[in-house]
Order: C-alpha cells, then structure tokens, then sequence
C-alpha cells in the first residue's frame, strides 16, 4: 500500500492509495519482498512497476522509473506499539554503478526540409527534482533542449524546463535513447540553463549542433549583463549575449575560463 509515494514513485506518477503488485517482474506480496525488489536497483537503474489504483482495483497499470538513490537513503521502518515512535534500519546500498554502453539510435525522416535541418539538434528534456524549492512551482518538468556543441555535450534549455540546479536530468534523443545529464550551469537572469551529457554515451547517433551567431540577431552588438551561475570547477562555462537592450538574449556563445580567470572577466 502506497501512502505517499515519495521521489521515486513519484517519478512513475504513482498516486497515494495504490497497490504495488510488481518490480522489475517480481511479485510482491509482502514487505520483505518489497524490501528485495528496491534492494536490487541500483543509483539511475529504470524500474518497472506495476500497480492498481482504488479507482479501479482490478486493472494493473505499469509504469517505469529512473531510481535516484543518491538523493535519499532508504530504509525500512517500524512503529512500536508501546512508545509509537519509529525505529528504521537502512536497506542494503546500491550495487556499484557500471559505466552504460554506448547506444545508437537514427534521426527520423521528415519530408519537410526545415525539420530535416533542425530535429538533429533538438532533444526531449524531462528533469526532476527531489526537494520542493520556494518559490519553484512544481518537481516534475519536461521541455525541449538545444543542442549547440556536440563534443562537450552542452544542450542550452529554458529555465521553465530546468529551473534549479539540483535535480536530475534525461536527455532522450531523436525520441527512442534515453542519456542522462547533470545541470552543468543557469542562467541568474535569463531564461537560460545548459545541461552537460557523455557524448561517448550516443555510440554512432549522428546529432547535430545549431550554431547561434551573432548575425541571427537583430539590433546592435555589444555585452548582455550577467553571466551564468555554474557549479564551482574548472572549466565552467560563461554566457555572453550580443544584445544588450533586451532581456532575453538572441544570441549566445559560450566559452571556457581557465583556473584562476576572473569570473568577470569579458562578462
């Protein structure tokens, strides 16, 4: 019985009230074999569940989730029936993560020779967070992404999409290869965020960048105040907009700070 469903039942869209019947094929009958079926998923293993809803208890629904195990740990709690406090003991960690094997997937045929330029370089974005955030409206958040260097690995999405920095991200390409992605950095002011994926992960999927240049944008030239907030490290990507008397910028390029560059520096 599912009374809150937590991060990741909540990332399946299970609702409170159903009956878990299944995980990754194994019945579950009681909580032992739930703890069995959770113990055996790994950090960002997919799980397939299925489950009844009390609207209607006798049509199994399934569902699959990315697990996030780094986010929470996992435990197994009892009340006690003298003091009604809970004791809880943690579940076995998750089994070391194997690096993915690459995958391979072609881009659809359009007959349309605009969406033959564009659909290369566009991919779906699905991002979840974790924890509620003031003032962040929601957890679950899905959008399309650009992408724009195809050796880094950088998809440039709108803060709508990827509103935060903590939470995680999957990138799936060309509508069947799912890779995930980390929040490489955000814009503070712009409706702009830049996730960051393995490209080694595609295999031979042939994606393509869209080069944003600064012809594309109309109006003058010059500096975009502000930069991006990214996560500290070397390497960190910096946003420079074309045009300055508008606050969504046109145009982008991005670039990278040595060690020991000043963050302002050109910014």
């Amino acid at each position: 019985y599912v009374a809150q469903p937590g991060y990741l039942l909540g990332l399946a869209s299970i609702e409170n009230g159903s009956i878990l019947r299944e995980i990754n094929g194994r019945p579950l009958e009681t909580l032992d074999d739930v703890e069995q079926a959770v113990s055996a998923l790994g950090h960002e293993d997919v799980a397939q569940i299925r489950y009844s809803t009390p609207r209607n208890p006798r049509a199994d629904r399934l569902r699959s989730a990315r697990t996030g195990r780094g986010w929470f740990a996992v435990e197994r709690c009892r009340q006690g029936e003298a003091s009604q406090d809970w004791s809880c003991r943690p579940l076995a960690p998750a089994a070391p993560i194997d690096s993915p094997e690459p995958r391979m997937t072609q881009p659809r045929e359009f007959d349309d020779s605009r969406l033959r330029r564009i659909a290369p370089s566009l991919v779906h974005v699905r991002f979840d967070m974790p924890y509620v955030v003031s003032a962040v409206n929601g957890q679950h958040y899905y959008g399309a992404g650009l992408i724009v260097d195809t050796e880094r690995g950088w998809v440039v999405v709108d803060r709508n999409t990827v509103p935060e920095t903590m939470g995680d991200a999957v990138l799936t390409f060309n509508g069947t290869l799912e890779v995930t992605a980390r929040v490489a950095a955000i814009h503070p002011v712009h409706n702009l965020a830049v996730l960051e994926y393995d490209p080694a992960l595609l295999g031979g999927t042939p994606p393509a960048c869209r080069r944003l240049r600064a012809t594309d944008a109309p109006g003058g030239r010059g500096d975009l105040p502000g930069r991006l907030s990214p996560r500290p490290g070397a390497g960190d990507p910096v946003l420079r907009s074309r045009r300055p008397e508008t606050r969504e910028p046109d145009a982008v390029q991005f670039r990278r700070l040595s060690r020991g560059q000043p963050r302002n520096a050109g910014s």
